[in-house]
């Protein structure tokens, strides 16, 4: 008897370590991108910080496209702190340089990323959005909630903004795929029946931009996680966030449907180095420690010399 449903993955046209790869959504795609980044692919993982809902991430990727870097008008101080609309709290310092030149130097890497990427992976957590004076923010920053306006994003808000966006990329960048996921992160606040409903507008969002452009498709970890692995026992302590089990789970089968054969031949191999990379001795003053440094470093000019793009 089989005593669970296994998600169907169509094989998607492979991800290999020539390909660069931006991330950015919810945390969940923090979770796929620190993956990528365990095994060294070419990847850039949320350079504004994590993002929740559609219309901050389209924002974020309209921003890298025009190459125009943050000024300081348009930071704000609130408890002693600086901050941007644009950017999750992690920015944040209580210098206004400092917080601007984070800012701009992730900005600057990101739209650099994002004119050589191949792949886009855009996580969606919510479709509730957070308006401050008009525009949609990234994060609130525990300014006061009455300084905000809350509305739920349709459908049809989602796929016309999607559109224009995903048309434009592929105008710089016409090799472009973009990855869509929704986020299995169940957002409680309002209770589970709005949970639901907020995560079907995401997912029908997404299901119409697939059906509309050959290069976009789906990775199902919502489903994933809220089916395939219906058990609390593959959640966190707080019963909403997936265990570090799930997310591992979830990246087999991220590798199984977009990974060629060459690539996930490879990932063993590149286990096996970040294994030797992290060994700390308890005597680094021996002959057996040089002779270990010297096997590293050779295996890792090797890596390099196989896969240019592969970073250590």
């Amino acid at each position: 008897m089989n005593f669970r449903t296994v998600i169907t993955i169509p094989k998607q046209k492979p991800i290999n370590y020539q390909q660069r790869i931006l991330l950015l959504g919810s945390c969940f795609s923090e979770n796929i991108g620190q993956k990528l980044i365990d095994y060294h692919l070419p990847c850039l993982s949320n350079p504004f910080g994590i993002l929740y809902n559609p219309l901050s991430i389209a924002q974020t990727v309209q921003r890298l496209m025009v190459e125009q870097p943050f000024a300081e008008e348009e930071l704000f101080e609130h408890h002693g702190l600086y901050h941007s609309w644009a950017h999750h709290g992690s920015f944040s310092t209580a210098s206004k340089e400092e917080t601007l030149a984070k800012i701009n130097t992730r900005y600057y890497k990101a739209s650099k990323h994002l004119q050589q990427s191949e792949v886009l992976l855009i996580t969606f957590g919510s479709s509730w959005v957070y308006e401050y004076r008009g525009t949609a923010v990234a994060n609130c920053h525990k300014v006061a909630e009455t300084e905000f306006t809350r509305r739920r994003l349709t459908v049809a808000e989602i796929v016309n903004t999607y559109s224009e966006l995903i048309k434009n990329l592929l105008e710089h960048n016409p090799h472009l795929r973009v990855i869509f996921s929704v986020s299995p992160i169940r957002y409680m606040r309002q209770g589970a029946s709005e949970n639901q409903t907020n995560k079907a507008i995401l997912l029908l969002a997404v299901e119409a931009l697939a059906e509309r452009f050959e290069n976009v498709t789906y990775f199902p970890a919502y489903e994933i996680v809220l089916d395939e692995l219906r058990d609390y026992r593959f959640f966190a302590e707080d019963m909403i966030h997936p265990s570090k089990v799930a997310i591992d789970y979830i990246w087999e089968r991220f590798v199984d449907a977009f990974f060629d054969q060459e690539t996930q031949k490879l990932l063993p191999e590149i286990e096996k180095l970040n294994k030797l990379v992290e060994h700390r001795p308890l005597h680094k003053d021996t002959t057996d420690y040089q002779k270990f440094i010297a096997y590293k470093e050779t295996l890792m000019a090797e890596f390099s010399k196989r896969y240019p793009t592969l970073i250590f």
